[in-house]
Parts: C-alpha cells; structure tokens; sequence
C-alpha cells in the first residue's frame, strides 16, 4: 500500500518539519488508497469495530500513523526511527 519509498522512510530519523511532512504523504497514501477500494468511510472512523482485516484496518492505520506524525511535529517534536 504505502510503497517502498515511503515505507522505508519510516526507518529514517525525522526532524519536526520532515515529519510534518511525512506525515501529509502518509495521509495522502491513505486517503488515495482508500478511495480506490472503496473504503473511505473509515477515514472518519476513530476506532475500527471489531477486528476487520483488509483495505478498511489498512488506510485506518497509515491514516492514524499520519495523524500521529502531523500532532507530534506541530509541537517541535521529530522522530528517532528505532529499528
């Protein structure tokens, strides 16, 4: 879903600007990905219910790692990978 380049940017130490704006990229994969399979709906949703697996879990959790990425980098924070 998210493809190699951003997948392995995940592994990538981020100063708080770069992780804005990986954290845009992240989303835009999300939503992108969730419009092509039909499951945008979940993009509103906090929580999934249940333990869905497939497309819907998928962009839900890119779009929570994107959110998390956007929240932490307005407040000056960057990330250390920890592989």
């Amino acid at each position: 879903m998210l493809g190699k380049e951003l997948l392995d940017e995940a592994y990538v130490h981020h100063r708080p600007e770069e992780l804005g704006d990986y954290g845009r990229r992240l989303r835009d994969c999300a939503v992108e990905f969730a419009k092509r399979n039909g499951v945008s709906a979940v993009l509103a949703q906090r929580e999934l219910p249940g333990s869905k697996e497939g497309p819907e879990r998928q962009a839900h959790i890119v779009l929570s790692a994107a959110r998390w990425c956007q929240f932490w980098s307005e407040r000056g924070h960057g990330m250390e990978a920890d592989w």
